[in-house]
């Protein structure tokens, strides 16, 4: 089922004749990973990527393309950084230390909710948003590698530091959890 409906994306997409060559290649993996993120299915880019055949950067090209057509096709990209928060935790892998992994998750979900409830991250790619309360959280915790972060979640430093920022200006509390 998520294939047919990756197919139908692709095929939508493609019908605006927009892209060509290994983007092309690249949207296919795209709509796939995005149909498996709307189905439920665990897939991690990586696995997707490696499992098309299909360079990263010509993924990433097609990502910024299917993100320009989705409102034009009514496409549905997931939008809630609870959904993109346990890919993040599981790809930060030897980051964060495994006696700490459940401590963090655990403060990343309320620094989430925290960071919904202010509403300074809208608009924000869910990635960059579960990324901040990631980061929020290891300094909670008091956990070093958080100049490392934005690496391992395939966020651009700046990216991040700029939200946190919003984070900060923003919230008076510290976090709780």
């Amino acid at each position: 089922a998520v294939a047919h409906q990756a197919a139908d994306a692709w095929r939508r997409i493609t019908q605006k004749q927009v892209c060509r060559g290994q983007v092309r290649m690249g949207l296919a993996a795209v709509c796939l990973y995005f149909e498996c993120k709307l189905a439920g299915v665990p897939r991690s880019k990586e696995t997707i990527v490696n499992g098309c055949g299909v360079p990263l950067d010509a993924f990433r090209k097609a990502a910024r393309l299917y993100r320009l057509q989705e409102s034009a096709t009514q496409l549905e990209v997931p939008t809630d950084s609870k959904d993109v928060l346990s890919d993040c935790m599981l790809r930060l892998g030897a980051l964060v230390p495994e006696n700490l992994q459940r401590r963090v998750a655990a403060c990343a979900r309320v620094a989430d909710e925290h960071i919904t409830r202010l509403g300074v991250l809208e608009g924000r790619t869910p990635v960059v948003r579960a990324a901040a309360a990631i980061s929020l959280a290891m300094e909670k915790v008091k956990l070093k590698g958080c100049g490392e972060l934005h690496r391992h979640l395939d966020v651009s430093q700046y990216t991040l530091s700029r939200a946190l920022n919003l984070i900060q200006r923003h919230t008076t509390k510290a976090l709780g959890c």
